[in-house]
């Protein structure tokens, strides 16, 4: 299915798994969600509700979530001599300025082993070590918003 995938992410010795299933949105439709002046619910298509239905058998309401954020976003892929394969920097800006900054790589599952290995290694060799444990930065974007929601 167009923009459907699943991916698993490797942070320190955890196997983090997920899919997604992706549609585009014109740039206004997204900002009139953040406005609230259109409902999020709106924003999934009907392809996105059937898969959510068959992945989370419960009755899931669209129209209660919230928006949360913004949260700055940069990315950038480059190419490093020391690696063979393309490296990919995102920095996440929270509202109370504290960067996230994630250094990943993505390769077939096949070569999964070896190239986190080599990553790892490859990281060392640059002096670059995870700071504050190693979590997703979606989990750190969310507690963060969980958090403020409570004050």
């Amino acid at each position: 299915m167009d923009g459907f995938k699943i991916e698993v992410d490797g942070v320190g010795e955890s196997m983090i798994r997920s899919a997604s299933l992706t549609v585009e949105q014109r740039r206004n439709e997204i900002d009139k969600v953040a406005q609230m002046k259109r409902s999020i619910a709106k924003l999934f298509s009907s392809d996105q509700e059937a898969f959510l239905s068959e992945v989370y058998p419960a009755s899931l309401d669209l129209t209660a979530l919230t928006v949360l954020g913004p949260v700055e976003a940069l990315r950038w892929k480059f190419k490093h001599p020391g690696l063979p394969f393309e490296i990919t920097a995102e920095n996440w800006r929270l509202p109370d300025k504290r960067d996230l900054l994630e250094v990943s790589i993505k390769v077939p599952t096949a070569q999964a082993a070896a190239a986190s290995a080599a990553f790892t290694a490859f990281l060392n060799t640059l002096n670059l070590r995870p700071e504050g444990g190693q979590q997703t930065k979606t989990r750190v974007v969310l507690e963060f918003f969980a958090k403020e929601g409570k004050r």
